[in-house]
């Protein structure tokens, strides 16, 4: 709902990740909606302290966790978490902006500089994925809700992910279409997922929350791009 305000009050969704070209560099779409998640003294914050020359790890929004951005399911991340590839503390979110079907392709709603509205959504707001499920990865180098450049420098598998972003781990050598739901296998974080079975929590655009599969490529590839111009009936999954 905090992200359909901001569709609301701005014409479009906030971007999946704000790049290096922008004034507030690898900043995460969640941050654009903390006003509308009562948490408004954070956001300020942010927009005061991020600059230019300045690490985002040394923002106090880096550090601060909030319960609504993490699934209650997953115990390890109900506090910042030390990441040791980085030797700092990180805040995380069982929840990312879904940007198509991989950050290349962009045919998504989340994406690096993404400035989404409702015309853009050619397939319709209730066929089309806004948000999906994934737990952060095994050594918390993914999902860091606030800021992070993530793969590529694009904040993918931080912020936002395709359904197809199998190969661009570099903390692991993840083959294509290898599907693993463990929260120890560093693969695990290159596809939506959840620790509720086979199904994870979805948002679309309409603001409709659903459990949804990811395992049938077909119609995950279809709902994850905005002008594919496919119609998938969602309820029979």
């Amino acid at each position: 709902m905090a992200l359909i305000v901001h569709k609301l009050t701005h014409r479009y969704l906030p971007s999946g990740t704000s790049s290096d070209q922008t004034v507030t560099p690898w900043r995460g779409w969640l941050v654009n909606v903390l006003p509308s998640l009562e948490a408004r003294q954070t956001y300020l914050e942010s927009q005061v302290q991020f600059g230019r020359g300045i690490p985002f790890q040394s923002h106090p929004g880096f550090r601060t966790h909030f319960s609504k951005l993490v699934c209650p399911s997953d115990g390890r991340i109900d506090q910042p978490r030390f990441v040791p590839r980085k030797l700092y503390d990180v805040a995380l979110t069982s929840y990312l902006g879904v940007n198509g079907i991989d950050d290349l392709n962009r045919d998504g709603v989340l994406f690096i500089d993404s400035r989404v509205g409702d015309r853009d959504i050619q397939d319709g707001l209730s066929q089309t994925l806004m948000i999906a499920e994934r737990p952060p990865s095994a050594a918390f180098d993914y999902g860091w809700w606030y800021a992070g450049i993530g793969v590529g420098r694009r904040g993918t598998l931080d912020h936002s992910m395709g359904v197809k972003e199998t190969s661009l781990n570099r903390f692991a050598t993840c083959s294509e279409g290898r599907w693993t739901n463990n929260l120890k296998d560093e693969c695990s974080s290159n596809h939506f997922w959840s620790l509720h079975g086979d199904f994870a929590n979805t948002a679309f655009c309409d603001g409709a929350v659903r459990a949804f599969s990811f395992r049938d490529e077909k119609v995950s590839t279809s709902l994850a791009t905005r002008w594919g111009d496919e119609i998938t009936d969602i309820n029979s999954q």
